[in-house]
């Protein structure tokens, strides 16, 4: 769980001056924007915090800043992408539809691994099959977790038992998955239950930012191309401050879907 100086931290990289009046090692089980509003030079914000004490009970509480920012073009947020040619960011968080996440996940996948000098060979319902080298990739596109997410893992498998290492194999969802039906509780929650068998198959797992589809986080194995594994092991050490960003910006809602 994400604590106050977590919060803070998020805030601060959106380039809000805004610090919570309470002690940095509380726990943040809940904060929502409940409203904002922009001017030309700052940012008034009103937010909803569910914490929990040092005595082990949830505090609730209202806090309303006025936050001055500098306003910079929106391409100049693709600063810390790791990628040459960049894709432009989306201005929300949520996605309306499954068929929406799904198109989102395919152009990101296949503008990081084309760009990393792989040749898409087939692209099906069933996978994108990639190569690079003689060395195949075979990615499943899986918006969210669940029973699809374990059937495409389970075909994977199937075709590792076939080919063994030769073969890299990964699914690919969005980060966050709550404007499509699954909360954040039940994604950590299913991936404790699940994460041993992807990486004790060999099969990767990997998160697209809901925001920037220049940043693809893994979340399991890396795959052997060296170029990929030096991406994916630089995005992983931002995945921790992704999942800050989740809790402070509550998809879904108007106020707080990211500008």
């Amino acid at each position: 769980m994400s604590t106050v100086k977590d919060a803070n931290e998020v805030l601060a990289a959106q380039k809000l001056n805004i610090k919570l009046p309470h002690p940095e090692h509380w726990e943040i089980k809940e904060m929502e924007i409940l409203e904002k509003k922009d001017y030309p030079d700052s940012v008034h914000v009103l937010l909803g915090l569910k914490m929990i004490n040092d005595e082990g009970k949830e505090i609730s509480d209202l806090y309303y800043s006025e936050s001055k920012v500098e306003r910079e073009p929106k391409l100049k947020m693709m600063s810390t992408s790791l990628k040459k040619k960049n894709l432009p960011l989306r201005d929300k968080m949520a996605f309306d539809a499954i068929s929406d996440a799904q198109e989102y996940i395919e152009i990101a996948i296949k503008s990081l691994i084309e760009e990393n000098g792989y040749t898409i060979e087939e692209t099906s319902q069933d996978y994108i099959l990639a190569t690079k080298n003689e060395r195949d990739f075979y990615i499943c596109i899986v918006p969210i977790y669940g029973d699809e997410c374990m059937k495409k893992l389970n075909l994977l498998i199937s075709y590792r038992e076939q080919y063994g290492d030769s073969k890299d194999y990964g699914i690919v969802s969005v980060a966050f998955q709550k404007s499509l039906g699954v909360s954040r509780l039940d994604q950590d929650q299913w991936m404790a239950e699940n994460i041993e068998k992807f990486s004790t198959n060999h099969v990767g797992l990997y998160a697209v930012d809901n925001l920037d589809p220049n940043s693809i986080y893994p979340l399991t194995i890396y795959p052997k191309d060296k170029d990929l594994r030096r991406y994916f092991i630089k995005k992983s050490t931002q995945w921790t401050l992704l999942k800050t960003r989740d809790t402070a910006y509550r998809p879904g809602s108007k106020n707080t879907d990211i500008k």
